[in-house]
């Protein structure tokens, strides 16, 4: 198989090919030293989501301490991949099958792919699920029931480009179909290298790619997957196995052996951004605020964001609590509020006669875009004001309840 439980997470050495970028790091969790991880993902409400050899865990965006959310009844079964469905319903695929949850991860039920091994999770935009390594599962019902696509090769990685084209990672090269799966070509042959990673960017008019053992570097297609053609200097690259593209043309590859890489589209130069990390990187995850997580000796995150566009566009450069909406509001209405920076964050809302009504937040909260829901069924109608404070700074807008 592709992912063997790999329990060693190589010291990097950094190519002279290379010069350090200013990315910085710092650990966020210091109690990973030896586990391998498989795979890192984010929810829309900036929870982190780790597959750590047989168990997996939640970070909380509150910066509460992680919890575990499923660990595997067996030391032989390690959870390689995640997938979204919503917030609420996620897959995670294993060396023996698949498993789910619709609860976001307090219950979990064994998938109908028993002891099939899971290299890759793939949803399109249509809610259609891709699983598998050899064969290839295809789902149209969230994973319940599953059909076999075969491309005659155990696949690492899949991709399905806005054209529709089906992009099998193979251990010996890139296949093709056109037809939904039912026929397949190959389109690059990488001395029989696993391509362990595929990623689509501007509408797929580039799809990268990149991989370990004799696939050495990054590669990239600009004609939906039919011809391949590999990035300077991108030797050093080795076991990729996530990328993770921004909207300011950059794109981030994580090394087995040699830590984060960025590769600017404009100028073709690569750089690695390495400080702060002393080991090889296995996963990678970008939040939308624009932050990057590194799975490692730990979990790291960036001191800032490496997609500042991402960041602007979740208006949070600014304290800010937004007027409710609707207003005025019959039952319920929604406070949105936005965090710059983390600390703890209290929201109350008072009647005009300075009295309490209730409280609304009072928690630890990560910098970030937020929204809580009042619900006044109780009340009389009339003007209330909502008051936020966090550290010393304080807010306050009133609003109107008509019942």
């Amino acid at each position: 198989m592709l992912l063997k439980k790999i329990l060693i997470i190589t010291i990097f050495v950094l190519s002279n090919h290379f010069c350090i970028a200013q990315t910085t790091w710092q650990k966020i969790s210091d109690s990973l030293t030896t586990g391998y991880i498989y795979d890192l993902q984010v929810d829309s409400e900036g929870n982190l989501f780790a597959a750590i050899d047989h168990q997996l865990l939640l970070y909380p965006a509150n910066g509460e301490q992680p919890k575990h959310l499923y660990e595997t009844d067996k030391l032989s079964i390690y959870i390689l991949r995640i997938l979204f469905i919503t917030d609420n319903e996620i897959l995670i695929g294993t060396d023996f099958g698949i498993f789910s949850s619709t609860d976001k991860g307090l219950t979990w039920s064994a998938n109908s792919l028993d002891s099939v091994w899971i290299d890759f999770l793939f949803m399109d935009k249509n809610g259609i699920i891709y699983a598998g390594n050899d064969p290839i599962y295809k789902s149209t019902d969230k994973g319940t029931t599953w059909t076999e696509l075969n491309p005659s090769r155990p696949v690492s990685s899949f991709y399905i480009t806005s054209s529709g084209n089906f992009l099998a990672g193979t251990d010996c090269g890139i296949y093709l179909s056109s037809d939904f799966g039912q026929n397949w070509i190959l389109t690059g042959f990488f001395d029989c290298g696993d391509v362990l990673a595929m990623k689509g960017i501007q509408d797929d008019g580039i799809i990268f790619i990149g991989g370990a053992d004799r696939f050495h570097g990054i590669y990239f297609s600009t004609d939906d997957g039919y011809k391949w053609v590999k990035v300077n200097n991108s030797d050093t690259l080795d076991w990729v196995t996530s990328i993770i593209p921004t909207s300011s043309n950059e794109i981030y590859f994580n090394s087995n052996f040699n830590g984060v890489f960025k590769y600017n589209i404009q100028d073709s130069s690569i750089t690695a951004s390495n400080d702060g990390l002393q080991y090889g990187v296995t996963a990678l995850a970008l939040d939308s605020l624009g932050y990057l997580y590194a799975g490692s000796n730990g979990i790291f995150k960036t001191f800032s964001p490496v997609d500042t566009i991402k960041f602007l566009n979740n208006n949070v450069f600014n304290f800010s609590l937004e007027q409710n909406y609707p207003h005025p509001f019959n039952s319920t209405t929604t406070i949105e509020y936005n965090l710059p920076a983390s600390g703890i964050v209290k929201i109350e809302v008072y009647d005009m006669l300075g009295q309490k009504v209730i409280e609304l937040e009072n928690r630890f909260q990560q910098e970030g875009k937020y929204k809580v829901t009042f619900q006044a069924n109780s009340l009389s109608s009339g003007v209330y004001i909502y008051h936020m404070q966090i550290d010393e700074k304080t807010f306050s807008k009133k609003m109107m309840y008509l019942k």
